[in-house]
């Protein structure tokens, strides 16, 4: 079956010039491969990704420990709910409880700082 350049579907061809296609082989014992494994899925990359990343740049490997990823997801949640009560202050629906309402915007970027900080992301 032939397909019509235009009628194609999917992500759109790399750049040849950035195309992963040398295939590196590392020998390992199978405590070390482990290892390397174990460190990948903590860091949240695949084992290649972990490998290229590692021999990129030293301590370009931030490990993140699940509870900082459960932390992240929670945080996540909390951001949705913000954005609801600031789509209702903004459409003028009145809320059920009263006082003073907090600055969206700085909850926001609080919780975008917390969010980065989690991860281990320079925060700078």
């Amino acid at each position: 079956m032939k397909y019509h350049p235009s009628s194609r579907r999917g992500r759109a061809p790399k750049d040849p010039s950035r195309r992963r296609k040398t295939v590196l082989k590392v020998y390992a014992s199978p405590s070390q491969a482990a290892l390397i494994r174990r460190r990948a899925r903590r860091a949240g990359r695949t084992v290649s990704s972990f490998l290229l990343a590692a021999g990129r740049e030293p301590g370009a490997i931030r490990l993140v420990p699940p509870i900082n990823r459960e932390a992240f997801a929670n945080l996540s949640r909390i951001g949705g709910l913000l954005n609801q009560l600031d789509r209702h202050l903004n459409a003028g629906i009145q809320l059920p409880f009263g006082g003073p309402m907090p600055d969206l915007f700085e909850l926001a970027g609080l919780l975008l700082l917390v969010r980065q900080q989690l991860l281990g992301l320079d925060t700078k």
